[in-house]
């Protein structure tokens, strides 16, 4: 399901119907304020992919690529969708103390930030029936492949 080669992780799309049911390649960040970013190449047609905070399969922020729309979730639901004409996305996930914001940057232009800020603190404990802990990765759900040529964690202050 996952593959890397010379620098490019490629994810075999989940038959999932939502990111949070795609079996993310997770961490458990170590910090309580951090980034991520990660390159990510246009996907197959039929796949959506991204970078994902999740909680459960039915509760998680994610940022997605599907077709020619950038989709934002909030408690797994799309809670906004951008339309682009890239041919690659550099996404980035800023937790700071469970303000979560989300940046875009297509092909080579500069990363800007959506006018979205989402408090996840309810899904960092004992919450929606369950004892669990956000874990921040990547995805791929539908049918197809997409590949990411990065993946970056860093600790803020």
């Amino acid at each position: 399901r996952a593959r890397a080669e010379n620098g490019i992780l490629t994810l075999q799309a989940a038959a999932a119907e939502t990111p949070g049911q795609s079996h993310p390649i997770t961490i458990t960040p170590g910090d309580y304020c951090y980034s991520i970013e990660a390159l990510l190449m246009r996907p197959e047609e039929g796949c959506e992919a991204g970078m994902i905070l999740m909680y459960d399969p039915a509760h998680f922020a994610a940022l997605s690529w599907k077709g020619n729309r950038v989709l934002l979730y909030r408690l797994g639901k799309v809670l906004t969708a951008v339309d682009i004409q890239a041919e690659k996305l550099h996404i980035r996930l800023r937790n700071d103390r469970n303000y979560v914001a989300f940046y875009l940057a297509e092909d080579d232009a500069p990363f800007h930030k959506l006018n979205y800020v989402q408090n996840v603190e309810p899904m960092c404990a004992a919450a929606y029936g369950g004892f669990g802990s956000l874990r921040a990765g990547l995805f791929a759900v539908g049918r197809g492949k997409a590949k990411f040529g990065s993946f970056i964690y860093q600790a803020m202050k």
